[in-house]
């Protein structure tokens, strides 16, 4: 039925003594004897039709429909006025609509940077906030976004414990990467230091100059705070150690003096020999201990040459001139 429109013609008319079936079909449909039909808004299919036309026996006042030219105007001009009237409305309800959506994507995701838990901001290249969220302001010790604007007006001097820092970070954005994990310490409001990490990527301008940098900031003070608890830790471990090698290198050499001491009473031979081989021993001790503390990656080895040191077996052979200046010294250590 509407082909005719799709392919090009401007209306459809059905007169009097028109004998198409297709448009005789829709006279008891429209209630039109004779008709006309012109497509209104037109995209690929036709928005609306206007149909004028009249029936002998429904209307008091009857005028033939033709397709003349005075009557093809009149007609012409009412559809201009309709389809400028329509097509002003979808663009009303379009705009409407659109504006509807855009309102409901800027209220999530309004909603989204102001209940985030991650700082979110935007600054200027020149060292201003344009913009910012709740957590990016609490983050840096400031009540309000509003306040953290307007009081930071130069972010390299106001913010950065080490200045250098954010030059680093320029260099970098100015090579065309989008900077993250980037850890920086920064001045808290209260003038307190405030450790973040933070992930920045620039908006370039026609030119290739940055226009304003996108950033999203994390708290990572109480990281750091563990990370110094286990330096500490560590470092304390490390002087305990220390002083247990240093104790039990002591003992040992006291022993092994008291050793020798004591074999220098005895005459026979036997016991003598009895005595240097516990020397032997312990003096083989020592020497595996300070090899464990000077490399603690050789302790498996070390703990199984100390084994077989306990079970009768001498790991080591002692210089008589050494064992005769340690017995030297420990007999001065024990006076």
């Amino acid at each position: 039925f509407l082909s005719p429109l799709l392919e090009g013609n401007e209306y459809l008319i059905c007169k009097a003594d028109c004998e198409l079936k297709a448009l005789v079909e829709y006279r008891d449909m429209l209630m039109m004897n004779e008709y006309l039909i012109y497509p209104l808004v037109f995209r690929v299919f036709p928005l609306m039709l206007m149909a004028v036309g009249n029936s002998a026996g429904k209307a008091e006042f009857y005028r033939r429909v033709d397709d003349s030219d005075g009557a093809l105007l009149g007609v012409g001009n009412l559809v201009a006025l309709l389809t400028s009237l329509i097509e002003s409305r979808v663009l009303y309800d379009n705009m409407k609509n659109a504006l509807e959506l855009e309102r409901v994507a800027e209220a999530k995701y309004r909603g989204i940077f102001e209940n985030a838990v991650e700082g979110i901001f935007q600054t200027r290249p020149a060292g201003r906030f344009i913009s910012c969220n709740p957590a990016a302001a609490a983050i840096l010790g400031y009540d309000t976004p509003e306040e953290l604007i307007e009081t930071v007006t130069d972010i390299e001097h106001q913010l950065y414990v080490n200045p250098r820092q954010r030059h680093e970070l320029f260099d970098m954005m100015m090579n065309r990467v989008d900077v993250k994990n980037f850890e920086v310490e920064f001045y808290r409001k209260d003038g307190s230091r405030q450790w973040v990490i933070i992930s920045v990527r620039p908006i370039f301008n026609e030119k290739w100059e940055i226009e304003y940098i996108d950033g999203i900031m994390l708290d990572i003070a109480e990281r750091k705070r563990a990370e110094e608890q286990i330096r500490n830790s560590l470092k304390e471990k490390e002087i305990l150690l220390k002083e247990i090698h240093h104790r039990v290198k002591n003992n040992l050499q006291i022993i092994s003096t008291l050793l020798d001491l004591q074999s220098d009473s005895f005459v026979e031979d036997q016991s003598r020999r009895f005595f240097q081989e516990c020397q032997n021993r312990i003096r083989s001790m020592a020497m595996i201990h300070e090899k464990l503390y000077e490399d603690p990656e050789g302790a498996d080895h070390g703990h199984a040459c100390q084994s077989r040191v306990l079970h009768g077996c001498d790991v080591s052979r002692v210089d008589p001139t050494q064992s005769q200046d340690a017995r030297s010294r420990g007999r001065k250590g024990v006076q």
